[in-house]
């Protein structure tokens, strides 16, 4: 396994469990959708974000020609999933049910 390989995996889960977690919190919005109030911003923020995570891992990906891959490279390339992976949890409050999302956003 070459250097990259090994980089690509690490951002690769880090992705996925930033999708995984924004999907998780989409589907259980949907399930209590009839008791909690709904606001289009922060909609479109999850989209966003999601794109975003989506826009990072195939950027990542471009990233196989680089020769040289030093540490510092790495702390750079892993910066932008981390990032994402926190701005997605804290997107949705630990409890949904009964909440308005405008208050919430705001």
């Amino acid at each position: 396994m070459d250097r990259f390989s090994f980089v690509m995996l690490l951002f690769s889960i880090i992705v996925g469990l930033g999708s995984t977690e924004l999907l998780r919190n989409v589907a259980r919005q949907i399930q209590l959708s009839h008791r909690t109030k709904f606001y289009w911003v922060h909609g479109l923020l999850v989209i966003a974000v999601f794109v975003a995570l989506l826009q990072q891992w195939w950027e990542g990906w471009d990233q196989r020609n680089v020769e040289a891959c030093s540490f510092e490279v790495m702390l750079l390339m892993l910066g932008g999933p981390i990032g994402l992976y926190i701005i997605t949890h804290l997107l949705y409050p630990k409890q949904l049910d009964g909440l308005d999302l405008k208050r919430f956003y705001f």
